[in-house]
């Protein structure tokens, strides 16, 4: 009589297959919180592009958000600046690889006249404080979480950045990381920075 072995139990697939998958998020989650804050820097982005929108975008800065201490941070404020306004979330990979070149230009002193606003989505104020670290505070650059969208900042993906002129003009719409501390960036907001509002 011929014989046969046995099939497995499906439950024995069912925990098989569950194992596996929580083996698979633990190892992304290892990399994207250790590994890859490692391995990528602003060195091995390419620099940021400076385009501009296909169709003018005029901001609107009636937008909800709050400071990582939880305070109300008034948009309106921003008006007659010139603005960096980088849109990001902490868990986002391509969002923290291009983070020190963001921090490193906003820390070149021919730009201290320019706001640089780090907006968190998606994320609380506890996750980005633990992200940026205790030393934010040291930076020329502020973090925010925003409270809801705003249809000027609108992108189907982030990080997205966006860069405004005086008169409340988007003039730098770029989706994707980049490494934003280059000659290029840093003279086209000074040139902005020595053009008055009309």
């Amino acid at each position: 009589m011929e014989s046969h072995d046995p099939a497995p139990r499906p439950s024995t697939h069912r925990g098989l297959g569950l194992t596996l998958a929580a083996c698979l998020v633990v190892a992304w989650l290892v990399y994207v919180r250790v590994v890859l804050p490692r391995v990528s820097g602003p060195g091995e982005l390419t620099p940021a592009p400076l385009s501009a929108p296909s169709q003018p975008l005029q901001t609107d800065y009636r937008w909800e958000l709050r400071g990582i201490d939880g305070q109300p941070f008034d948009f309106t404020s921003m008006r007659d600046k010139v603005v960096f306004l980088n849109v990001w979330a902490s868990w986002c990979p391509p969002c923290r690889a291009e983070m020190p070149s963001i921090l490193a230009l906003a820390g070149r002193a021919e730009l201290k006249e320019a706001v640089f606003l780090l907006v968190g989505v998606n994320d609380g104020p506890d996750e980005l404080r633990r992200f940026l670290g205790p030393e934010l505070v040291e930076r020329p650059v502020k973090a925010l979480v925003a409270g809801g969208p705003n249809p000027t900042f609108d992108s189907e993906a982030i990080p997205a950045t966006f860069i405004l002129d005086r008169s409340g003009r988007v003039v730098i719409r770029h989706m994707g990381a980049a490494n934003w501390d280059t000659p290029e960036v840093a003279g086209f907001l000074e040139k902005l920075l020595k053009t008055k509002a009309p």
